[in-house]
């Protein structure tokens, strides 16, 4: 045991300091000590050193016990103070306690002294060890209500930004329905008219008597009607499924039919453009929604025709695990890198020159894709610019 050990003396009795100094090395501490007899002197040793322990007389000539701890309370410092005296009544001793000392003891009772310092050295470890917990217990709830006060703050700004979201949204879900309303009720205006041309359109070429050039007007003013029809419809969809008023019509029928039907409607365009059709579809019985599939079906393939001048139109159909997957592939124009992303945006053209080519109001691939999301499945396309381009959809049809 070779303890090094700091005591600070207040003693004026050299006698009794080296009897305390060999007790202390007899017990296997190695002390450090300075001896001091009055309060000034105390107070320099207490600003220039630490000390582990300090030790009095009670009664010293100019000095005494209990001014030496008014002096150790000035300093607010935690050392363990022992009153080691040979003259000191009980009354006197039980004042100095109260007044903070931690241990007296009796000159002719060195045998309690080992033992005290050792205890009060312990317990001023454990003061220690609980004063730096409790401060850095006060440190990290000085933090936390930092961290609490500034969560506070971010929480109100939440509460304010998700507030003012609140209301954009219900502008903007307003501004949506009035929307959505002025277009039905616009698209039912055309519509109605427009179905009243079509059919006065059926009626007059009806008739074999007609001139070739009138009969060929008719048919143009068919034509365009049909289109402006078709165009109209895919506004509607859209309003139905924004206002979800669209409906969802389980029925079972035969994918085959659905294809033969619309390559029908469609074939005049092949066989002007002379377009081959590679087409490989299962006969299968399929459950969904009959009339959306043939509307997706008739986009994807009237724009594969459309998009396609010569060459190649190929229809495939898997069946996996209850989904179908369907691929219409062509060998058109393509799509570029830069523009395949906006590909199922409304209104949008791969063609926007102000001369384009290609008709069109950019509505059929964002409908198709809309109309395949209420089916639960999903749209995607994959193309080659200058090559071709293959849109694949998949829905569940169990």
């Amino acid at each position: 045991m070779n303890n090094h050990l700091k005591v600070l003396i207040i003693e004026d009795s050299e006698d009794d300091v080296h009897l305390l100094i060999r007790q202390l090395k007899k017990n296997g501490y190695n002390p450090l000590y300075k001896q001091v007899q009055t309060a000034d002197d105390m107070r320099e040793q207490l600003n220039e050193n630490k000390w582990d322990i300090i030790i009095t007389d009670y009664s010293l000539p100019f000095f005494n016990g209990l001014e030496a701890l008014k002096v150790l309370k000035e300093k607010n410092i935690d050392i363990p103070f022992i009153i080691l005296s040979g003259m000191i009544g009980e009354e006197t001793a039980v004042e100095a306690m109260k007044a903070g000392a931690h241990d007296y003891i009796k000159k002719d009772n060195m045998a309690r002294l080992i033992p005290a310092i050792g205890r009060e050295l312990r317990e001023a470890n454990i003061r220690k060890q609980k004063l730096k917990a409790i401060n850095s217990i006060k440190k990290l709830n000085y933090k936390l209500a930092k961290k609490n006060k500034e969560l506070i703050n971010n929480y109100k700004e939440l509460e304010d930004l998700n507030a003012k979201l609140v209301k954009a949204k219900d502008e903007a879900d307003s501004a949506n329905r009035a929307k959505s309303e002025f277009l039905a009720t616009v698209s039912h205006e055309l519509r109605t008219p427009l179905n009243g041309i079509l059919g006065n359109t059926q009626l007059l070429l009806l008739d074999n008597k007609l001139d070739f050039d009138i009969k060929e007007s008719i048919e143009t003013i068919q034509e365009r009607s049909q289109h402006l029809l078709t165009i109209i419809q895919d506004i509607l969809k859209i309003v139905e499924i924004d206002t979800g008023l669209d409906t969802y019509i389980k029925d079972v029928f035969i994918i085959n039919d659905i294809v033969k039907n619309v390559l029908h409607i469609l074939q005049k365009d092949i066989e002007l453009k002379q377009l081959k059709l590679n087409i490989s579809i299962p006969q299968i019985t399929i459950h969904s929604d009959k009339a959306k599939i043939r509307k997706i079906i008739l986009n994807l393939l009237s724009n594969a025709v459309k998009f396609t001048e010569y060459g190649m139109i190929t229809i495939k159909v898997d069946i996996i695990a209850n989904n179908l997957i369907f691929m219409i592939a062509d060998t058109g124009i393509g799509i570029s890198d830069d523009k395949i992303k906006h590909i199922f945006e409304p209104f949008f053209q791969v063609d926007s020159k102000t001369n384009r080519v290609y008709e069109g109001l950019g509505l059929g691939l964002h409908v198709s894709k809309r109309l395949i999301e209420t089916l639960g499945g999903k749209l995607w396309v994959e193309s080659i610019n200058g090559v071709g381009s293959k849109f694949y959809f998949q829905i569940n049809v169990a």
